[in-house]
Order: C-alpha cells, then structure tokens, then sequence
C-alpha cells in the first residue's frame, strides 16, 4: 500500500440512523499516527467517486455493528479503491476538530444515542458544504527534548495540536503551521536530498516552486544531478555521513544557513 492516502472518518449512529461528521483526510504519508498527522477538511486529493464509496461504506458497516454512539472509521485509499483498516467504536481525538468545523456537537448527538434515543437527521455531506477549509496540525516538542527521535510513525509522538480554518487549503494550512510554531521564510536556502527517482519526481514541482520564489536549492550529489537537468542550476552539498567533503550539510546545519529541509 505504498503511496496509499489515509482517511478518517467520524460519525455518530443510534442503530438505526447514521450522521457523518466528516470526511477527514490525511496529509501526511498513511501509517503515521493520525495524532501527528496533518489532516484536512474536506479532503483535497479525494474524487467524488471515493467519497460516495466511503460514505456508503460508512453507513453500512456503522448499522451492521448496531453502534450506537460515536465512532471512528479509517480507510486507506489507492487506485480509486478505498480499503477498512480500523474501526473504533468510540469518540476518537478529531471529533472536536470535526465539530468545530461542521458547527455541530457531534460529542451531544454521541450521548443521545448512547441513552437510546434517535439522533437527528442530518446530512451526511454537510461537511462539504461549509465554504470553507480546516487543517489539524500537529505541535511537537522534539526542540526541548535531547536525542529525541523527529522520525513519526504509528507511535504517537505529539504533545499538542492546533486547527485553524481558512478561505482555501493553503490559506487554513499557512495558519495552522504558524499557529504551532514554524516559520515559514519568504526567502533563504532550501535543502533538497531524496533517493529513488520515482521520489525525486515528486519533489520536482515543490522545488521549482521554491526556485521560483528564490530560494538557493542545495542537493546532495545523485539528488542535484537529478534536478539540475529539470530545473537549472542547483548547489551540490555532501552528506554528513562523508565530513571530509565539502560543502557538507553537517555545516550548513550548524552555521543556520539551510532555511528549509
């Protein structure tokens, strides 16, 4: 399941009826923790054609179950194809995220149906609907941690997050990257080093974005290589795994001269 884009998936359901909080989806690679990954309402990699089959799924697996409460439904998606990787029957951590931005207290329609009463029609595209994007970030505290290890995945590492909301994607994800402390530079010197060319391709139009803004692109040796026949003049750097060589990345780290990574 390389590649595969991750979904969540909150909702309430009494038995009987379901209500979809949202459709929420995950920026980061699939099988980082969903409490360290960014995530976003609505999805914005996701076809039409996916949201009606999780939808539909949602619903018929929430009443096979007879949940009757809150509920937290993931999925993984590839090829147009979306996959159940878990199901807890419980509020999960993006409930009050999804509430906020749906304007809807999802925690409120969860105890109703937990007592046993019917919860209310509403419509399950009502996230949809809103005019508007809401990004989950997440907030670390690997800078006060010595020898803490910044590398996510399925354990989760977070102490904190934000959700921030905005006119577009990028407006609502500007703001929440702000919001938990990065600083997002006009200008400066970006460090681009990844293996496999398959990978390097998707770094390509993120690259030239950075050139474009006028930002100096260093690479390592094979990354540059790659690049420069794309995009034109790139500053070859060694790894820190050769000190001796020169310029060194281990260098340009210490003197504060790469902006971004």
């Amino acid at each position: 399941m390389l590649d595969a884009l991750e979904v969540d998936v909150d909702g309430v359901c009494d038995g009987k009826n379901v209500v979809i909080g949202a459709i929420v989806e995950h920026i980061d690679s699939a099988g980082v923790h969903s409490g360290d990954a960014m995530m976003c309402i609505p999805p914005w990699r996701l076809s039409n054609k996916i949201i009606e089959n999780i939808t539909d799924s949602t619903n018929r697996i929430a009443k096979e179950f007879n949940i009757k409460g809150p509920f937290n439904l993931q999925f993984l998606v590839k090829n147009e194809r979306a996959y159940v990787i878990e199901l807890n029957i419980r509020a999960s951590r993006s409930m009050p995220f999804v509430s906020k931005f749906v304007k809807v207290n999802m925690i409120s329609l969860a105890a109703q149906a937990i007592l046993g009463k019917n919860i209310p029609n509403i419509p399950q595209d009502m996230w949809m609907n809103t005019g508007t994007y809401g990004i989950k970030v997440p907030q670390f505290s690997f800078m006060q941690l010595e020898g803490a290890d910044i590398v996510l995945g399925v354990e989760m590492q977070s102490t904190g997050e934000a959700a921030c909301f905005g006119n577009s994607f990028y407006d609502a994800l500007s703001k929440g990257l702000t919001s938990v402390g990065y600083n997002l530079p006009k200008t400066g010197s970006a460090l681009v080093t990844i293996g496999g060319v398959e990978n390097r391709e998707k770094l390509l139009q993120t690259s030239a974005l950075l050139k474009n803004l006028g930002f100096k692109i260093f690479a390592t040796e094979t990354t540059a290589e790659f690049f420069e026949k794309k995009l034109g003049d790139v500053t070859v750097v060694h790894k820190i795994s050769e000190p001796e060589r020169k310029p060194n990345i281990a260098d340009l780290l210490y003197e504060k001269k790469l902006i971004l990574l």
